[in-house]
């Protein structure tokens, strides 16, 4: 999926979640490590929206727990990913 569209995913989720992805800068990091995954972004992006994540520091440090699998995600029922750890 080409970056524009991530972004435009990603600010789709953000309303859904009653938030605006305003600082795309800061998204950036985790933008990119999906790697174009539709369901990647709607898993990570969601996560770190629940998790009111916004700040620069706040995705790099997500996405350190992220790569050394530290973090769990708590699951919204109808999404049925309960307990997924990646």
């Amino acid at each position: 999926m080409p970056f524009q569209e991530r972004v435009q995913l990603a600010r789709a989720l953000a309303e859904r979640y009653g938030h605006r992805l305003n600082e795309v800068h800061n998204w950036r990091p985790l933008i990119e490590f999906t790697r174009g995954n539709p369901l990647t972004i709607t898993i990570l992006v969601a996560q770190a929206l629940r998790d009111r994540l916004n700040t620069y520091v706040q995705i790099q440090q997500y996405l350190r727990e992220l790569r050394s699998n530290e973090t769990a995600f708590r699951d919204e029922p109808v999404e049925g990913l309960a307990g997924i750890r990646i």
